[in-house]
């Protein structure tokens, strides 16, 4: 993740979570979410987006 934005020497101020069910099993209900998570200041630390992709997941 942040090993990415380091290479290219860039951060981000937000992450985005999403979850889609398989479209390949059309007898189960179709589901797709997602959540923005606003970082309090740009990073490309890979714990602080960790934690901010849990906290997004947690809100779905």
């Amino acid at each position: 993740m942040g090993e990415t934005l380091r290479a290219g020497g860039l951060s981000t101020d937000h992450v985005t979570v999403s979850f889609h069910t398989s479209e390949h099993d059309p007898d189960r209900p179709q589901r797709s979410v997602s959540s923005v998570v606003t970082l309090p200041e740009a990073s490309n630390g890979t714990m602080v987006l960790i934690k901010a992709y849990l906290h997004g997941f947690r809100r779905t």
